[in-house]
Formats: structure tokens, sequence, C-alpha cells
């Protein structure tokens, strides 16, 4: 004999405090939610409340895997000048559901800065039992061993013979000058001169280390 299918019956009931849009607040558009768990995916009655939305929308989902199946609940705003958004979100693990004992309660919305909605949650037929619960949570990740190493600092002999670096400028660039001049004995005659200049630099930074 075949097993019975497991059902999730799913009633949204409201939300409050949501950060819904201007229009929204004027009541120029509408809200709904949209419930996503394998494969399938159905959406409630739309709302013109922008606040504190109240929709009382049952829904009976067909689940397919209830020990690793996750339920997406969105919340989605539609306006007459404006497209589909998302304004928050959340996601329940169906293993963390008793089997047939109704969950109500208040869900912390994701991906917004505040808001919560309200969910009625009944698992049917999921036959997870709670020896199965406890090994479907995730294990915390063990850490490694991490080896302390005590600071020691350098003897002071060790200090005293070690020789600091000294600092040479480099030279930017050697300038050669040729021009002409003219000496002051009585014959004046026009002799030329070549000179040689050395340009350090300003900058401290444009220094060499060398021992």
């Amino acid at each position: 004999m075949a097993e019975p299918p497991a059902l999730l019956h799913v009633i949204v009931h409201e939300a409050r405090d949501i950060s819904a849009s201007v229009s929204s607040s004027l009541k120029l558009s509408d809200l709904s939610v949209t419930l996503k768990v394998s494969g399938e995916k159905v959406k409630s009655k739309s709302t013109k409340s922008h606040r504190n939305p109240v929709w009382n929308s049952e829904h009976l989902l067909t689940i397919k895997t209830p020990k690793k199946d996750i339920l997406v609940v969105e919340i989605t705003e539609k306006g007459l000048l404006q497209k589909k958004k998302k304004i928050g979100y959340l996601s329940i693990q169906l293993c963390e559901l008793n089997n047939g004992k109704v969950s109500d309660k208040w869900y912390k919305l994701a991906g917004a800065m505040r808001g919560e909605i309200r969910l009625g949650l009944n698992a049917i037929n999921f036959g997870i039992s709670t020896k199965q619960k406890f090994e479907l949570v995730t294990p915390v990740p063990v850490l490694k061993e991490i080896k302390v190493v005590q600071y020691k600092p350098p003897s002071p002999e060790r200090l005293q013979n070690t020789n600091p670096p000294k600092l040479i400028p480099y030279p930017l660039e050697k300038k050669q000058h040729q021009g002409t001049r003219q000496t002051k004995d009585a014959g004046m005659q026009i002799r030329k001169y070549t000179s040689q200049s050395t340009t350090y630099p300003s900058n401290p930074l444009a220094y060499r280390m060398y021992k």
C-alpha cells in the first residue's frame, strides 16, 4: 500500500510594520505573498493595506522531500505605474516542523529594514521523528587547534651587534652645461667651458640603503 503524500498546510495571516513604498502608503498598490517549495509556487490574494496588511489566505502544498525542502515566503508589491517589487522574504526548513502539530508564530523578514509576518504551518504525513530532526541539524564546524607562539624579545647583545643601515640619496640626474664666457685679459678672448652638476632628491623616500 502506497504511503500518503506529505502535505504542508500554510495559513498566511498578516504582517506588521513592513517598509512599503509611498504608493503603497497611499493605497495605490497591491501587496501579496508568494510561497515556493518543492518546485511549486502559489500566490495569496492581494490587499491594499500598506503598513499592517491582512491576508488570511490558506494553501495546501505537496512536499516531495520533507527532510530537505525549504519553504520560501516572499512579500511583493505591485502598483499601477511600477513593476513588481520584493519587499521582504524568509526561508523555513521543513525538517524543523513537528508532524501533525500546528505552528502559529511571527517570523522576521529578511532583505528589509523592518517587518514581520505571521504564518500558520501544519506538517501532514512528514514522518520525521525527533531523532531524525536532531540528525538533520547542520553540524557545527570543528575549529582546528591554533598553536600560540610566545614572543621572545631580542637580547641586548643582539641589539648592540646590529648595525643600522645607512641611507644614501639617489642622484636624480647629472647635467652638463656648455657655454661661453669672456675673460678679463686684455685680449678679451672668448673661451668655451664645460661644467657638470649633480642634483639630489628632496623626497626622503628616494633613498637607497646599504650596510
